[in-house]
């Protein structure tokens, strides 16, 4: 049949014999490093004393089903200024595939609407022991807002 044979299970002594009774012309056995590194060194000898040899194959995963053209229209509408979730939208893939295709980095959100004096303010005052429900309302920020910026910008 074949000369060659990729194996994808665990070698063992059954699938040793089934591909030697399916191959009689077999000269090479190619398997994944995982598989090989797991295969007993009696198989394995047991093998080359038939003269055949053992191959590996570092290739990992299911091939690519996205071509470069997807990744350069992908950078293109990232150029452009457009959103992920937009680009998913117009070139009917998920925005999970958008941001793995994506080389260029994406813009920056909008600003903080609080200024960097509003935000010491509000670690002075968690710093002297204020609730942060009580700051909310002493400086008049949204209770979810005080939490946020606190989480942003940790101070160490």
């Amino acid at each position: 049949m074949s000369s060659i044979v990729h194996v994808n299970k665990p070698l063992s002594s059954s699938i040793i014999i089934e591909i030697l009774d399916q191959n009689p012309d077999l000269e090479t056995i190619t398997l994944p490093e995982s598989l090989y590194n797991r295969t007993s060194h009696t198989y394995l000898d047991a093998l080359t004393q038939l003269e055949i040899q053992i191959q590996t194959k570092s290739v990992r995963g299911r091939p690519p089903i996205y071509d470069d053209q997807l990744q350069k229209q992908i950078d293109d509408l990232i150029k452009e200024g457009m959103p992920p979730k937009i680009i998913s939208k117009r070139l009917k893939i998920s925005q999970k595939t958008v941001y793995h295709l994506k080389t260029l980095p994406l813009k920056r959100g909008p600003e903080s609407k609080y200024t960097q004096e509003q935000i010491e303010e509000i670690f002075i005052l968690k710093d002297n022991g204020l609730k942060v429900k009580d700051i909310s309302k002493k400086m008049n920020i949204p209770l979810r807002s005080v939490y946020d910026l606190i989480k942003k910008n940790k101070r160490d």
